[in-house]
């Protein structure tokens, strides 16, 4: 796991959490050390997380385990269909384009995608979306005006 130094203290105590909860017959008194422990690391968390300085902030931004666009995508969406390139070049892998359905209802999805490994950040130009990139997701929003279908925009700026 990938951890930021402020975030240690926070680890070791879930980590600790984690033993404990993991006992087989838990005891009224190891129910109260659990309840205790979670409150501990959420009063802990808000209190790092408050007081960070700029260049802390710039860090949890880059985290290389914070969610990116697919993971965003695969947790609220259903039925993801990719529709690729913009009728004229090609296909920009930094801009991810489809229709989606969020609670029943169909959307056009767009979305800055960056890439996790040096092979798909360098796939998908490390999120910096090229001409044909910002005509791909023009084509797919008048696509989405034209069918009346809703459009849900994420990008990715830390």
């Amino acid at each position: 796991m990938n951890q930021l130094p402020f975030e240690r203290p926070i680890y070791e105590l879930e980590e600790q959490l984690k033993k404990i909860e993991q006992e087989p017959n838990p005891t009224p008194n190891t129910k109260d050390a659990i309840r205790n422990m979670r409150l501990e690391i959420t009063r802990m968390k808000r209190e790092i997380f408050e007081n960070l300085d700029a260049w802390d902030t710039v860090k949890v931004a880059r985290h290389a385990e914070r969610p990116q666009t697919l993971d965003y995508l695969e947790l609220v969406f259903d039925e993801f269909v990719e529709l690729h390139g913009d009728k004229a070049i090609g296909d920009d892998r930094a801009i991810l384009t489809g229709l989606a359905k969020l609670d029943g209802q169909k959307v056009m999805f767009v979305g800055q995608q960056k890439g996790r490994t040096l092979k798909e950040r360098t796939e998908c130009y490390y999120g910096c979306a090229h001409p044909e990139g910002y005509r791909k997701a023009l084509s797919k929003m008048k696509m989405a005006e034209k069918f009346g279908i809703p459009i849900i925009c994420l990008i990715d700026t830390p």
